[in-house]
């Protein structure tokens, strides 16, 4: 599996025949994100409505004619922007190929579009492929069902938001990785503003002290694979 950092919480994540791309916000974003000029999603992932989430996703999901998978109400908000959208809950699953992504819980909040309607409840994702998984936790708290995603999944790869303020910080997120278990963690959503700014080497540090998980730190645009 091909992990790619986009920049703050935007990811690509390929298997090799299919690639899904989660919370693609790119255009006006601080960290600097763009999309590969040979990305091609096949399925595009939304954990909540915020505008640093949803992004751009309505624009590719009609540009490259795929569909968007989220809650059923931002799932409403999509289609009613002419996208295409799949809807999905806690404890569902969705399959694209050899993936097979399951919904998950997230303790956060979540609007959509300029008024900023309400967008139902947001999530995270924990994607399956071959023998390889990954926890996509989108934005939230640290929460005591980590434990349990830690039990019924085998982590190879956990994301989770460090920045403080409106998610989890780095004394959560190591918390969250000593539940969850994973062989590496990928930090995201922090130092886009100043007000999430956060040292993540500082945080590499720490897990790896504490835990036997090791913490990759891949500059916008870099390919990890696993």
């Amino acid at each position: 599996m091909n992990i790619t950092w986009i920049g703050h919480s935007c990811f690509l994540v390929h298997d090799g025949t299919h690639t899904l791309l989660i919370d693609p916000w790119i255009r006006d974003n601080p960290a600097g994100a763009r999309l590969p000029d040979n990305a091609r999603p096949d399925l595009i992932l939304l954990t909540h409505g915020h505008f640093d989430h949803l992004g751009e996703s309505v624009e590719l999901s009609k540009q490259f004619e795929v569909p968007i998978l989220c809650m059923p109400e931002l799932a409403a908000y999509c289609r009613s922007q002419e996208a295409r959208a799949e809807i999905i809950n806690y404890g569902g699953s969705y399959r694209l190929g050899n993936f097979t992504i399951k919904c998950v819980l997230a303790f956060h909040s979540s609007s959509a579009g300029p008024n900023r309607i309400y967008a139902g409840p947001p999530c995270g994702y924990v994607i399956t492929s071959s023998d390889q998984t990954v926890y996509f936790a989108g934005d939230t708290c640290v929460f005591g069902d980590m434990k349990l995603i830690g039990e019924l999944f085998k982590l190879d790869v956990a994301m989770l938001p460090i920045g403080g303020r409106t998610t989890m910080d780095p004394a959560e997120a190591l918390m969250a990785v000593k539940w969850l278990r994973p062989r590496y963690v990928i930090p995201m959503h922090f130092n886009t503003w100043e007000f999430i700014r956060q040292d993540p080497q500082a945080f590499k540090e720490a897990v790896e002290r504490e835990t036997e998980a090791k913490v990759l730190l891949p500059a916008p645009g870099e390919n990890i694979t696993i």
